[in-house]
């Protein structure tokens, strides 16, 4: 765990303690794709100019650019805490989101790949928030929330999402967290959240979601690939 993420946690004592921190490195399949390409350019500049220190001395730029960026992409992580989750980005200049478990639907969760697709998929029908590693996320988690606010203190006291009436005040929307690793590991400790902060339809929560479904993006495919994130959403639109 690293200090920031300690510190983002520690930032709102109202969600409790930390239970688990998922995390979305590069994939394999990046990282190689990425040296790749570095090693492609390097023979670029060889062949065309014939000069191999000319290599040399940019090469090493290029991969710390290239290090840089899959770093900056790579900072998304889930954070489950005893009442809610913390969610998004923790690089230099972006913030995640903090969701609470008030107007959290458990009955919503939907494992799926990949994830990416929800846009297409639900984007008519609300807003989505998603993970900004796109490149290399196929497996993920769905749910239907309130719609969050970013992890700054002023931010937070000002929209009153930790508040007992958040969920009768504040809109929900779809959130996905994306990673190229199995998504039981973070669904079990989800599950294990929701059933001791005691909300509706936490019980088997993991066991619902899992084998993860391959989506479409199709709007048409929606209700039979999602349905547990429509349901939500219906229940919703009409105040149940």
């Amino acid at each position: 765990m690293t200090r920031k993420v300690r510190a983002t946690a520690e930032r709102f004592p109202e969600l409790g303690a930390l239970r688990h921190v998922e995390t979305a490195p590069p994939s394999p399949v990046a990282l190689t794709v990425t040296a790749a390409v570095v090693v492609v350019f390097a023979l670029v500049i060889v062949l065309g100019s014939g000069d191999v220190v000319d290599a040399a001395i940019v090469v090493p730029f290029w991969v710390a650019i290239a290090a840089l960026i899959l770093w900056y992409m790579g900072s998304e992580k889930l954070l489950v805490m005893d009442r809610g989750i913390i969610m998004g980005s923790h690089a230099p200049f972006l913030r995640p989101f903090v969701i609470p478990f008030v107007g959290f639907e458990a009955s919503s969760v939907t494992a799926c790949r990949p994830v990416w697709k929800l846009a297409a998929m639900l984007g008519r029908r609300t807003r989505l928030r998603g993970g900004r590693n796109t490149a290399w996320t196929w497996n993920g988690v769905a749910f239907v929330s309130l719609q969050g606010s970013v992890a700054r203190r002023p931010v937070v006291d000002r929209t009153g999402i930790l508040r007992p009436d958040a969920a009768a005040r504040l809109p929900r929307g779809v959130f996905w967290f994306g990673t190229w690793r199995e998504t039981g590991a973070l669904l079990r400790a989800l599950e294990a959240a929701l059933v001791a902060y005691g909300a509706p339809e936490a019980t088997g929560m993991a066991e619902r979601a899992l084998p993860q479904v391959s989506i479409s993006g199709s709007p048409a495919d929606a209700p039979q690939q999602v349905p547990r994130l429509l349901a939500a959403l219906d229940r919703t639109a009409s105040g149940a």
